[in-house]
Formats: C-alpha cells, structure tokens, sequence
C-alpha cells in the first residue's frame, strides 16, 4: 500500500519526498522533509532503516494472509464475519462479549483441539501441527493473543512443567480486540492442561465485569476500569501482560506500568512494529524501570501484514514483544 499521508501534516504525500535513509516515511513537499528531519527523525533515521531491512523476516511466515484479498479468503474459509473472525477485515462492527459463547457453527469445529498437553511449540507450524489444523487455514488469524500467551508463559518459565502452583493467575493489561476472540483462549487448556489458569482482562474497554470458565481449566473474568485503579480488587499475579500495547501513545499507560514496577512479577509486552516496542521501552526507562532484555520478533505473531496510513514500517498485530522481570529501582 502506497503512502498516502505526509509526517507532518498529513496530507496527501508525494513519493518523490520519501525519507532516502529509511525509506518509511514520506511527505507532501521537500519542506516537511527538512521539517521532520530537523525535529528528530535525523537521530532516529538510522534506527529505522535497520527495522526497515528486517521487514522480510516479519513476514517469512508460513500461511501469511493477504491484506488486500483477506475479506475474499474468508469468505472461502467460511469464516467471514462470524465468530471470532468477524472483526478481521473491518467489515463487522465492535461489539462486546456475550463473546464468553461458543455458539458459532465457525469456531464449533475448532473446541475440540487438543495436543496432550505439554509439548515443544516454538513457532505456528508447531502449534497448528499440534492441534490438528492447518498453518494455512484460518485458525492462525484468530489464535495470535492465545498463541503469544503460551509464548510468553514458555519463555517466563510458568507454563505447566515449570511452574509449581496449582493455578496460574494472570493479568492482562488494557484488552481490546482480545474482548472479540475470548472464545479462542479455551485453546490455552489444551495446550497448558495440567494448572488452572485465571486469566484477568483488566481495561476500560470492558463495559462490565463477568466472568467465565472456557474449555478445561481456563478461567476469564473480565474487569472494567483503569489497571492503576482496580489491581488492588484482584488476586495478584503470577505474571501481567499487555497485547499490542502502544505504552508510548497514551499517557494513562504511565501510572499503569508504575504499579506493574512495583509487583515484582514478569512483565510482557508485545506491539505491532519494532519502533513501538522501542518507544515502550524507553517510556520504561523514564520511570525507572530496570530494563535490559533486547527486543524480538514475536513467533506467534499475527500471520497477517498491515499497512500504515503514513508509515511503511513492517508491522503485524503482536508482531514484536519485550519479557522481562521488572527490578526494583
């Protein structure tokens, strides 16, 4: 998708006023580019190129899904506009759960997966291999925030093997789109069988609390409010987590991660683009948290490319993620 919207001012761009260093930003006149250069992008340029050249790597995914003919493949797939698929290709509206139910013919087919519990999942064809599906159908598409859940439960050492309590409590951070697809973290049992998992989804896109048990051994319960506002309400967690975050766009996320600081447990964050991941963590650094972990390229990202209206960063819905544990400042 061409660029269409100048850095600036977001008028339409012209491609002949394209930044020559990274290639991910444009503008309406050579003016802009000088303007936007001369107001900070002249020291994060080289930064970005780098970003710019790993764009292949984001999308070597095998099953990758096609922006521009995805309302068409889901049509194919049987999958447009139902279930937890209906918000993919922007065609359905926001909605909110009452999405507790698995009521739907579409994602009936899918309640029963199972893998036997632990297993060595490291990337999409794993898990689609362990549950019996496809890397090319469209279960990936929906699966990306349950899929990195087990990712980052793998990689903080709390999934079933290696963690020792009966139940795992986890705080998930600001949910938005995960409020559509709820009813795919029934997959998560299958996959983490043999603990309970508590699963809080704690943002003020939640209109109202409830709660509910999906498939075995999953438990979600749904709060509404501010993260900063209500933790003390809940039981604390084993780990905290938040799914295409945007830390850096929004000043409420800053009261939110002094809380988190404060819990001592791991934290997760993933985000659509490298450059967002990077920002979160400098908005980390800034209220003293101790960070040190490097930035990856999530392995359950979305297998779906989007574009920007006017930046041609690589990007993808969890595309990249930071784990760590959070020190004492």
């Amino acid at each position: 998708m061409p660029l269409i919207e100048c850095q600036v001012c977001s008028a339409s761009a012209d491609a002949r006023f394209r930044c020559d260093g990274c290639l991910a930003f444009a503008y309406c006149t050579s003016e802009h580019k000088r303007i936007h250069w001369l107001a900070g992008h002249k020291e994060d340029c080289r930064r970005i190129a780098d970003q710019m050249a790993r764009k292949w790597e984001l999308e070597s995914l095998e099953g990758l899904w096609m922006q521009s003919s995805l309302c068409n493949q889901l049509i194919v797939a049987g999958c447009h506009g139902k279930g937890p698929w209906r918000r993919e290709c922007g065609c359905a509206p926001r909605s909110q759960p009452s999405e507790h139910s698995e009521d739907n013919h579409c994602w009936q087919r899918y309640r029963a997966v199972s893998c036997g519990g632990n297993v060595d999942v490291e990337c999409w064809k794993d898990m689609c291999d362990c549950l019996g599906v496809s890397t090319s159908g469209p279960l990936p598409l929906v699966l990306d925030y349950v899929a990195t859940m087990f990712w980052a439960l793998k990689i903080c050492g709390m999934q079933s093997e290696q963690h020792e309590e009966q139940t795992l409590t986890i705080h998930v951070l600001g949910p938005e789109k995960e409020l559509d697809q709820l009813c795919t973290f029934s997959v998560l049992g299958a996959l983490n069988h043999k603990v309970r998992v508590d699963i809080y989804l704690v943002g003020p896109a939640v209109r109202q609390n409830s709660s509910a048990v999906l498939g075995e051994g999953v438990h979600i319960n749904l709060i509404s409010g501010l993260y900063h506002n209500v933790h003390d309400s809940l039981p604390p967690p084993d780990v905290t987590m938040a799914f295409n975050a945007g830390l850096a766009a929004y000043p409420t996320w800053i009261p939110t991660l002094q809380v988190v600081k404060r819990l001592k447990v791991p934290f997760f964050c993933t985000d659509y683009c490298e450059e967002a991941v990077f920002r979160s963590l400098t908005i980390m650094h800034s209220i003293g948290m101790d960070v040190s972990e490097a930035i990856h390229i999530n392995p359950f990202r979305k297998p779906l490319m989007i574009s920007s209206s006017d930046n041609d960063l690589p990007s993808c819905s969890n595309g990249f993620y930071l784990c760590f544990k959070i020190k004492a400042s």
